[in-house]
């Protein structure tokens, strides 16, 4: 059933003319729209209530490139089927999708009107919000034995890099010794000597040493 149909079985009801009832049907939507727009509800008793909702922001994936991205927060209307609606005996065939058709055009009405209210949505934005809702469902189903393993992987990956560190650093500062010599380097003998060169060689292998024990607590910390 569309609006001209409703029109006519109303009129047809009341004995009033289409003209009247086409303008208390406009009267009623508007009036429920302007409600709406005013942050407040409208509830009929035994239908339902029209009331906005605020989505609350949330984060998605660029579904091309795979990065995260933030969605905003945005409100949206929602109308909710009274105890006697959810409860009433509908027997004629098709009447719940005919209700369905209604609620969906007058649903349609208010969105556009809340959407305008927030300001003009391009058609490429829609597109994104409808791309963002599908990755959304599909991450929904990751299980949490799926994210373990991820972050396994992760760790995993992020060991074998501090060890690759640890290695040129090592190579670094085998190079210095080498320089310094290994007897003076172990006994401590540059320090003893009146030589800025070797001492400053010594500096620098004691910071490359400092490196490699800082690289070594973060895989230590990785295997927790």
């Amino acid at each position: 059933m569309n609006k001209t149909e409703l029109i006519e079985q109303v009129s047809n009801k009341t004995k009033l003319s289409k003209r009247d009832v086409g303008n208390i049907v406009n009267v009623i939507v508007k009036t429920i729209i302007n409600t709406l727009k005013e942050g407040e509800k409208v509830s009929l008793v035994g239908f339902g209530t029209f009331q906005v909702i605020q989505r609350k922001a949330r984060t998605g994936v660029n579904p091309q490139t795979g990065e995260t991205i933030q969605v905003p927060a945005k409100k949206i209307p929602k109308f909710r089927a009274g105890k006697g609606l959810r409860k009433k005996e509908i027997k004629k065939k098709g009447a719940f999708e005919e209700m369905g058709k209604k609620m969906d055009e007058l649903g349609q009405k208010m969105k556009a009107i809340t959407q305008k209210r927030a300001g003009r949505i391009s058609k490429e934005a829609k597109n994104w919000g409808e791309k963002l809702d599908k990755v959304g469902g599909k991450l929904k189903k990751v299980t949490q034995e799926g994210v373990e393993k991820l972050a396994t992987q992760t760790k995993t990956v992020a060991q074998i890099k501090l060890r690759s560190q640890i290695r040129d650093i090592k190579k670094k500062r085998e190079d210095k010794i080498t320089r310094l010599g290994r007897v003076a380097y172990e006994l401590d003998l540059y320090k003893k000597l009146d030589n800025k060169d070797l001492k400053e060689i010594g500096k620098e292998i004691a910071k490359l040493e400092k490196e490699i024990k800082i690289k070594e607590e973060e895989i230590q910390n990785l295997r927790k």
